[in-house]
């Protein structure tokens, strides 16, 4: 979404609040002609946060930085992933952080537990040894 200045098409007032680069990323903030992440309140709208718990807002980006940010997720109230932790091992390079079912508690919490009474942590089998919520 853009406005028409001076025959270009730049972003200003709400015109980035209305675009998917804010739904998506929290880029929810015209400055200069541009979309961008300026404060946690354009982390707070975004997808990032809701879904991965990139809701803290560090220099110019959205970062997962606490359980504060993953009990905002989706997945904290559906599947129990309500732990931060700083490295999930996911990453082929550097630490990746992320939110994960870290206790009884988090699954107690869960939509898992209050619709299928999945109310504890443990090892869901597999091949990859998945942690999930069970009964």
């Amino acid at each position: 979404m853009c406005s028409a200045v001076d025959g270009a098409c730049v972003a200003r007032g709400d015109d980035c609040k209305a675009s998917d680069v804010c739904m998506r990323f929290g880029k929810c903030t015209a400055e200069e002609g541009k979309c961008g992440t300026y404060g946690p309140t354009d982390c707070a709208l975004s997808d990032l946060c809701k879904k991965n718990g990139f809701c803290t807002f560090v220099r110019d980006r959205c970062e997962i930085t606490s359980r504060a940010d993953c009990e905002k997720t989706e997945g904290c109230r559906t599947l129990g992933t309500c732990s931060f932790v700083a490295d999930t091992g996911k990453s082929g390079s550097g630490t990746s952080p992320g939110c994960v079912i870290g206790s009884d508690a988090d699954c107690r919490q869960s939509l898992a537990c209050k619709e299928r009474s999945a109310c504890r942590k443990g090892d869901a089998g597999g091949r990859f040894g998945k942690i999930a919520c069970i009964r």
